[in-house]
């Protein structure tokens, strides 16, 4: 049968065409646009690109937000409408997170922001990355030139009125800070062997999202979302 129909061929060429048929669809949809506007008197309609540019939650209380239900609370880049959800969402860091989360080491599971992030990782809907920003976290100045990178799952950098926001890789303390520094010592963030800064709460939050994940749970799913750290740079 094997011969006659060459039917592991046909399977190798049709994985190919499926795949090409994604990238292609991935790179164009990437610079789809969707537009909105404001509630509430005279419509203030703006454009946005859903699948590249940076969207910053201003939030009043962490504990309120239910990640699994923002694409449908957000219409913007809704998968309803042929998105794929808004695929870079930014919270501002809060330096209590860090201080907190080195005092409940052994015992982070009572700690209910951390708990809030979880379950955006394994639930957020067309979520790709959330970031945390640091506006406390600066690109030194002796730096080399920053690589940025393009695509709604590899973008590392992001444009704002008055400065630019760029990811800091968070899996060394002491290698990061080569680049980086902090504005303010915050819960001795200066100190490469302190978890209270920015840096090390979300290469330790990563980890422990990682841990929620059992392999052996033949039900159970890994991440849809990743976390990182933006920090920024004069335009």
């Amino acid at each position: 049968m094997e011969k006659r129909y060459k039917t592991s061929e046909w399977d190798r060429l049709r994985k190919k065409w499926q795949q090409e048929h994604i990238d292609q669809y991935l790179r164009r949809v990437i610079d789809m646009p969707s537009t909105g506007y404001f509630y509430g008197g005279t419509p203030h309609y703006f454009t946005v690109f859903p699948h590249r540019d940076l969207f910053v939650l201003q939030i009043e209380n962490l504990l309120e937000i239910d990640f699994s239900e923002l694409d449908g609370d957000i219409s913007l880049g809704s998968r309803m409408a042929g998105f794929h959800g808004l695929v870079n969402l930014a919270i501002e860091y809060k330096p209590e997170w860090g201080i907190q989360m080195e005092e409940a080491r052994f015992r982070l599971w009572d700690l209910p922001f951390l708990d809030i992030f979880v379950k955006a990782a394994y639930d957020g809907c067309g979520l790709g990355k959330i970031w945390f920003i640091d506006h406390n976290l600066k690109r030194r100045e002796d730096a080399p030139p920053y690589k940025e990178k393009s695509g709604s799952n590899e973008q590392n950098a992001f444009y704002a009125s008055d400065r630019k926001l760029l990811e800091v890789g968070c899996d060394s303390m002491a290698t990061a800070l080569k680049n980086w520094r902090y504005l303010d010592e915050v819960g001795g963030a200066q100190d490469t062997d302190r978890s209270e800064s920015s840096i090390c709460f979300v290469d330790e939050l990563q980890s422990w999202i990682e841990d929620q994940y059992d392999p052996d749970d033949t039900e159970a799913e890994q991440a849809k979302c990743q976390f990182g750290l933006l920090g920024w740079d004069d335009l």
